[in-house]
């Protein structure tokens, strides 16, 4: 049974906070500075140069961190956009229902974006599961 807006709200995952509009700025400076993270790890993984100068092993792939940077800097936007409209989220399926609710059936936000940060969440899930089963063989 897929959940709809008031679940969340009721379950107090999603709730209109009046003064959260002023963080809006904040996370999209978060935003930013998790897109430069995930540029930087982008170019350690595929420059040459950068590897060399940093000293960065040859078998060294930071590929995992850039789907974690890229999930939250769009989930870091996304929770922009809803602290203008003054709401904040507390998990990853309020904030997708909340942009699909209150930006994209409006028109105001393309369904692509919420398509894009449901497949970056699934990549990050995938990764923190693998991190997880790795460290249990460890232990």
């Amino acid at each position: 049974m897929k959940k709809d807006i008031n679940w969340f709200i009721k379950e107090g995952l999603l709730s209109k906070t009046p003064f959260i509009q002023r963080l809006a700025p904040r996370f999209i400076e978060k935003a930013k500075n998790n897109l430069i993270t995930l540029s930087i790890l982008f170019d350690i993984n595929n420059n040459k140069e950068i590897r060399d100068s940093l000293n960065v092993p040859d078998d060294y792939d930071s590929s995992e961190w850039v789907v974690v940077c890229a999930y939250y800097a769009m989930y870091m936007a996304a929770s922009a956009a809803l602290a203008k409209i003054r709401y904040k989220s507390k998990n990853h399926s309020a904030t997708v229902l909340a942009l699909e609710t209150f930006f994209v059936k409006k028109q105001l936000l393309e369904d692509k974006y919420l398509k894009m940060i449901e497949k970056a969440q699934l990549e990050k899930e995938y990764i923190d599961k693998e991190y997880h089963q790795g460290k249990k063989k460890l232990d």
